[in-house]
Parts: structure tokens; sequence; C-alpha cells
């Protein structure tokens, strides 16, 4: 796994950051392949997005995704929380 660096908002995170952070409730940008939206659901290999037009299952092995919270922007790789919620987040 290479390594991203920083605890900086703007900077990829490693998987050691993650741990306060849940996906379901917040709004997210896969960025590679131009969707967005709210993630609903979330299992260890995907997430479920509610979209505009409508939810599309995201499988998170191999994308990159911008999340939005209050405090900021947050990017991460699908790869580092590919695994069921609750074994990255507190």
């Amino acid at each position: 796994m290479s390594d991203f660096g920083a605890s900086n908002s703007k900077t990829f995170l490693k998987l050691s950051f993650l741990r306060y952070l849940m996906l379901i409730g917040m709004r997210v940008y896969v960025k590679d392949l131009g969707l967005s939206g709210q993630v609903v659901d979330e299992t260890k290999n995907s997430v479920l997005l509610l979209t505009d037009s409508g939810k599309k299952r995201v499988i998170k092995k191999g994308v990159k995704f911008i999340v939005y919270t209050p405090k900021g922007q947050i990017k991460l790789r699908g790869d580092e929380i590919n695994m069921r919620p609750w074994e990255y987040a507190i």
C-alpha cells in the first residue's frame, strides 16, 4: 500500500485516520465514475448511493471517494475501506 501521507483534509488518508468516519449519511463524490450522492447503505465491498437519478451501488475496490464533512473534504481510496463499516470506524 502506498503512503499518501498526512492528515491534511486535501490529501488521501491512510486507514489510521479513518477510525472516526462513518460513510452512511455522508455526501460523497466517486471520482472515477463522476457520480455523487448520499450514502444510504454500506456493505463490506460496496456503498449504495442515493443520487439525483436514483440509487446506485458502487464497488469500493479501485475507486477514489471525496467525502464531504462539516469540517471539509476528505479524500480516500476505496481499497482502504474495503471492509465492513464497523471494522474501520468506531
